[in-house]
């Protein structure tokens, strides 16, 4: 489970946490770990929700999807049970559920349908 810091940066983790942002979603590893650290770091627990990659091709455009196993973002569907249990010891983090995005402009019902029978 190495997967890169890609979606937020420390400030804006920080800047979330000053807000009282009700849920972050979380990509990788490394993102859960820098938010656990802030988060303590401030007596807080941040709660979060795994952005889970279901490995569901949406049928979108191949520059917007999101979902497929080779896509890089979010936690790859194998690896989420032991990063959910991972962020439930972690002092900062409060794990309050998954999110899913498997793309964009996805014009059917499907593909959603397929992605949340996987969860």
């Amino acid at each position: 489970m190495s997967h890169a810091l890609i979606a937020k940066s420390r400030a804006e983790m920080a800047m979330a946490l000053d807000a009282g942002i009700a849920q972050l979603n979380v990509e990788s590893v490394p993102e859960l770990v820098v938010l656990g650290e802030l988060a303590a770091a401030r007596r807080q627990r941040a709660p979060t929700a795994l952005r889970i990659n279901p490995d569901v091709a949406a049928g979108s455009h191949e520059k917007i999807s999101t979902g497929r196993k080779h896509d890089k973002f979010g936690i790859p569907y194998e690896e989420a049970p032991a990063l959910y249990r991972l962020a439930a010891e972690i002092e900062g983090i409060e794990p309050v559920g998954v999110h899913l995005h498997i793309g964009s402009q996805i014009g059917r019902l499907d593909p959603f349908e397929a992605a949340y029978r996987r969860g």
